[in-house]
C-alpha cells in the first residue's frame, strides 16, 4: 500500500480568499446570530467523469451553503465537488465529496482526499446543481412593528435568490427558495 502526504493546496488569483478555494462565493451574512457567517457558493458547468457516469453535469455539482467558523479552512475547488444527484448506482449522497475528473494532474487529489473532513469542509448544505445563487438573506423576526412580516414559522431561515443556469436541461433554478434552518444549531 502506498500513502501519500497530500496538503490543502495554496489558493491563488480567483481563488484567493481568507476561505481556502471557493468558486464564485457571492453574498454572506452572519444570520441572527455572528456565530452562524455562511455564504453561497455556485458550482461548476461541464462536470464529466467517466468513472461515476460520464456525463454527470445535469445534477453536479449541486451548489453549496458554506459556513465559515475560522480563516484558512479548505473548501475543496477546484480539486473537489459536492454531490448533487448521481442515480445511476454510484451515488453515496448528497453533499458527498468526489474529486474533479483529472484537470489538474499536478494536484493528485482522489475521492477519499475530498473526503477527508481534516483536509477539505463540506458544505453546510446543498442547493440544486445549476440554481446559480445570487444572493441570501436570513429571515428577521416577525413582530407588530414589520408593515410586510414574513410567516413567524420561518424566522432565521435563509432566502436564497437564483438565477438558474444556461447548462441544464430542463432549466431550473430561476427561483426564490427558503431553507430551512434550526436556530438551536444554527445550521440547515
Amino acid at each position: 500500500m502506498e500513502f501519500k502526504n497530500i496538503e490543502a493546496p495554496e489558493c491563488s488569483g480567483e481563488f484567493l480568499s481568507p476561505f481556502r478555494c471557493l468558486r464564485l462565493s457571492v453574498a454572506d451574512s452572519n444570520g441572527l446570530s455572528p456565530a452562524w457567517f455562511f455564504r453561497v457558493e455556485n458550482g461548476a458547468d461541464q462536470l464529466i467523469r467517466d468513472d461515476i457516469g460520464g456525463d454527470i453535469h445535469n445534477d453536479n455539482p449541486c451548489e453549496e451553503i458554506n459556513q465559515f467558523t475560522s480563516a484558512g479552512k479548505f473548501y475543496g475547488y477546484p480539486y473537489c465537488f459536492s454531490e448533487g444527484i448521481l442515480d445511476n448506482g454510484f451515488g453515496k449522497g448528497k453533499m458527498t465529496q468526489w474529486a474533479w475528473p483529472a484537470t489538474f494532474p499536478e494536484a493528485s487529489f482522489t475521492d477519499e482526499d475530498c473526503r477527508n473532513e481534516e483536509l477539505v469542509k463540506r458544505p453546510a448544505y446543498c442547493l440544486p446543481a445549476h440554481w446559480a445563487p445570487l444572493g441570501f438573506a436570513f429571515q428577521p423576526p416577525s413582530g407588530d412593528d414589520v408593515e410586510f412580516p414574513f410567516p413567524s414559522d420561518g424566522e432565521g431561515d435563509m432566502i436564497v435568490f437564483s438565477h438558474g443556469s444556461w447548462n441544464r436541461n430542463p432549466p431550473s433554478g430561476y427561483a426564490v427558495a427558503r431553507v430551512k434552518f434550526d436556530i438551536s444549531t444554527g445550521m440547515p
